[in-house]
């Protein structure tokens, strides 16, 4: 499949959107409805991904970073949602005979996965980490307590789960207490894993209720990476725990909680 660009193409409207409330990086969750198919052609899938990489370089500049990510939703169980420090190119299914990586002419190391094993030795080269999208709710319903003890679960290449306000109807005195139910339980599990903000939207522009719906990671870091030399510090800040959620603009750079920032272990 040829996927060509023209060669002037206009800044879609989301960008500004997201620059004018304040969000400096964007982490993407793409293909995980119609083009999630073609995820597992690989005559389709490279040309697709290697166009997301191209678009978030365009669209990053020192002020913004929009970073490639998608909702895979292959081999493990339930929805989950993958990040790498740099641009990879893989394919979300692996044929018969085919190896776990070559060397493409066009594209170079182009990894191919075909079971849970193969998603965490991705993983585990490319130093990327995953964690369940939605937990135990929608198509996640009943996960990640299903593979809780599966090998790529308690690797440190899996983070956790994503919390977002659900249920929405105000019925409950906590905002996405089902999330927080699953961070006490991965705990009671004996597995240290974290809870990131995820913002379920499809489309974005000036029109879209975005502050309402958007869950903010505020990240503990010195700058905003590059796009051209790699995020690795973002994906050490959620693996450190170095974060925290909110709803709302919050002005507080630093906090501390009997010394301890977040991340850090505080004996009670």
């Amino acid at each position: 499949m040829k996927i060509s660009r023209p060669r002037e193409m206009p800044t879609p409207e989301f960008v500004s959107v997201f620059k004018k409330a304040g969000v400096d990086i964007v982490h993407l969750a793409e293909f995980h409805n119609r083009l999630g198919r073609d995820r597992r052609n690989p005559d389709k899938a490279l040309p697709l991904l290697k166009l997301l990489h191209d678009e978030c370089i365009r669209l990053s500049d020192k002020d913004f970073l929009l970073l490639p990510g998608e909702e895979p939703n292959v081999h493990l169980g339930g929805h989950w949602i993958s990040f790498f420090p740099r641009p990879v190119m893989w394919v979300l299914n692996r044929g018969k005979d085919k190896p776990f990586v070559e060397m493409h002419p066009k594209y170079g190391r182009v990894y191919h996965v075909g079971s849970p094993a193969d998603v965490l030795k991705l993983m585990e080269r490319e130093g990327g980490l995953m964690w369940a999208a939605h937990p135990r709710i929608k198509s996640s319903t009943g996960f990640p307590d299903l593979y809780r003890e599966e090998p790529f679960f308690k690797s440190d290449r899996y983070l956790g789960g994503a919390w977002k306000a659900m249920p929405a109807d105000l019925s409950k005195p906590r905002l996405g207490e089902r999330v927080l139910d699953l961070l006490d339980d991965t705990a009671n599990w004996g597995a240290k894993k974290y809870i990131v903000g995820e913002v379920d939207i499809f489309q974005v522009d000036r029109t879209t209720e975005f502050y309402a719906h958007a869950n903010i990671n505020y990240l503990r870091l010195d700058h905003i990476p590059r796009f051209e030399d790699g995020w690795a510090p973002v994906l050490k800040a959620l693996q450190d725990g170095a974060f925290f959620i909110s709803t709302g603009e919050v002005l507080m750079p630093r906090f501390t909680i009997g010394g301890k920032q977040s991340g850090q272990t505080l004996k009670l």
